[in-house]
């Protein structure tokens, strides 16, 4: 059974842990994820407040994340399962994709058998079978056949009307297209029906008792109408769902031979929980195959659907787990204090020591740039005092080894916007380690 979860992920909410950073008040909330593959990923703490510092004298747009000792750590009940040097739950990242087909499939099973799985029938059949009142004298025929406490004499007399008014609803009416399905509950009851009037016919030729006159002639007209029908429904289903070929016959039975051999797995084991995925790709060769009897068609396409739900709530329940035990957020302040002291010796050295060597870097390419939309070129100096940050990344790491820092600085030579460059800086121990002109 599916594990049951009372709540979700948006209902679990941290309290925000407000702290300053280089004179300006932020706020850390939880920094969490969910990938495709449904796992939840603890990735730390970050600002959720949009806060801006001041650096150089420049207003710049700060965001600051914490990743704690252990982060980021992610929660799936499926790892397990994965094979060696796969990284993702391929089969859940699927998994919408197979649920939809499955519902798809049950949605045109209740079309073709006219009844709802829940065993009612859909609104056009139960429209046509209360139709001149055919439901009633389909119930009042088995009632007459199932009453073994009359004579056959008696039995005739009162089926005698009863056939005639079926064989007249039936002759007049126009049977709706969505029931000329040979898997249809109006074609399963032609077919019980036209078993019991054969039934009636042959007694009648053999009984004793004094009967009606003409009932076999009233039993063969509406055999004759049966047949007529049995043989429509039969031309109809042939064209909408051709016999299977030889080929796919023994293509089936190998995937229910490999179906077989996966449900012979103990349940809830790692060899299980890796074939999953394959379970769920059999299902859908079986309720999507023409070779395949209609209740076990419904079978795998339900079964399907188990497996998914199940799967679902138990990656619900993990990830509520999960997020329950980062909730609450701890003392912050080391961190803080890291992360002050790095944009502090940002501030204190200036953006002199970082826009001279951006300004070697990018001169020549910038120059080009500028040269094809007729722009002049532009000095060292000239660009070096035009970059301006934008904004700023300051994240901070813990290990075994204690905290590191890393800053990445967004810029642009914002006195060009004809010409306008986005650029990128990621210092990290003090030193440069990284520039680049983004998008190129």
């Amino acid at each position: 059974m599916p594990v049951e979860t009372a709540e979700t992920l948006e209902d679990i909410v941290s309290a925000p842990v407000t702290c300053t950073i280089h004179g300006t008040t932020v706020e850390f909330g939880l920094y969490d994820q969910q990938w495709d593959d449904g796992s939840y990923i603890f990735c730390g703490y970050n600002t959720t407040n949009n806060p801006k510092i001041t650096i150089a004298g420049q207003p710049v747009g700060l965001v600051a994340e914490i990743i704690p000792e252990g982060a980021p750590e992610r929660t799936n009940p499926f790892l397990a399962s994965l094979p060696e040097g796969q990284n993702t739950v391929v089969w859940y990242a699927n998994a919408l994709a197979t649920l939809s087909a499955a519902f798809f499939f049950l949605r045109e099973f209740e079309e073709k058998r006219g009844f709802l799985l829940d065993g009612t029938l859909n609104s056009e059949t139960e429209k046509y079978y209360n139709y001149e009142d055919l439901q009633s004298q389909l119930d009042s025929f088995s009632q007459v056949m199932r009453n073994n406490t009359i004579t056959f004499s008696r039995k005739v007399e009162r089926l005698a009307p009863i056939l005639t008014s079926i064989r007249r609803i039936l002759e007049i009416n126009r049977i709706p297209d969505n029931l000329k399905y040979e898997e249809s509950t109006f074609y399963l009851n032609v077919l019980k029906l036209q078993e019991h009037v054969q039934w009636l016919i042959g007694e009648t030729d053999k009984t004793d008792e004094d009967i009606i006159p003409d009932f076999r002639l009233i039993a063969e007209h509406l055999a004759d109408v049966l047949t007529e029908i049995h043989d429509d429904h039969q031309s109809v289903a042939r064209g909408r769902e051709p016999f299977p070929t030889e080929e796919e016959k023994q293509a089936i039975l190998q995937t229910l031979e490999e179906l077989a051999a996966i449900q012979s797995l103990p349940k809830d084991s790692i060899k299980a929980m890796q074939q999953t995925g394959k379970k769920l790709e059999l299902y859908q060769k079986i309720w999507s195959s023409p070779a395949v009897d209609w209740q076990t068609r419904l079978d795998a396409a339900t079964r399907a659907v188990d497996i998914i739900s199940d799967a679902i709530s138990r990656m619900e329940a993990a990830a509520i787990e999960s997020k329950k035990r980062h909730a609450i957020l701890p003392d912050l302040s080391r961190y803080v204090d890291e992360i002050n002291a790095r944009i502090d010796e940002l501030d204190t050295t200036g953006l002199a020591a970082i826009t001279g060597p951006m300004a070697d870097r990018f001169l020549p390419g910038i120059n080009d740039a500028r040269k094809t939309i007729g722009q002049d070129p532009l000095t060292k100096d000239t660009l070096a005092r035009s970059i301006r940050l934008n904004s700023l990344l300051a994240s901070v790491t813990e290990n075994e080894t204690g905290l590191t820092t890393t800053l990445h600085l967004y810029l642009t030579d914002g006195e060009y916007p004809r010409a306008m460059h986005y650029m990128y800086v990621m210092i990290a121990s003090g030193r440069i380690q990284e520039m680049k002109l983004l998008g190129r």
